[in-house]
């Protein structure tokens, strides 16, 4: 079946280019059977990007991260601090989960710490 159409676009474009009269004659045809769907396409896009533009994003969803901590030592303070000054009018929640294995007590102190900073307010939030 695919050789079919692909035969007979051939012959197609054979017939136009022996033949630059069917091409006037057809052009025209193709441009009117073809700028109604173009135009209700275009029509369709520019309202819909019109319609969506206009919303407001006042909808702020809690976001909660979970962060597995694992040997990462003072890098979860850097990790901490980094979401906590993230830029977003909801509340963000941040949840080290560190287990209590004896070679992530060195990670468990430095989040501890780190909580320990916001909490007092050393770190501001910036959203």
């Amino acid at each position: 079946m695919l050789d079919t159409v692909v035969y007979l676009f051939g012959e197609m474009a054979i017939a136009l280019k022996n033949n630059s009269e069917l091409l006037i004659v057809l052009f025209p045809m193709i441009v009117i059977s073809e700028l109604p769907l173009i135009l209700t396409m275009l029509i369709g896009i520019f309202r819909w990007y019109r319609k969506n533009q206009s919303r407001d994003a006042t909808h702020t969803p809690p976001i909660s991260f979970v962060i597995t901590c694992y040997g990462e030592g003072d890098a979860i303070a850097i990790t901490i601090d980094t979401l906590v000054e993230q830029v977003y009018a909801g509340p963000i929640e941040v949840l080290a989960v560190v287990d209590g294995a004896t070679q992530n007590a060195h990670t468990y102190k430095a989040a501890v710490d780190a909580v320990n900073k916001h909490k007092a307010g050393l770190i501001e939030p910036l959203g």
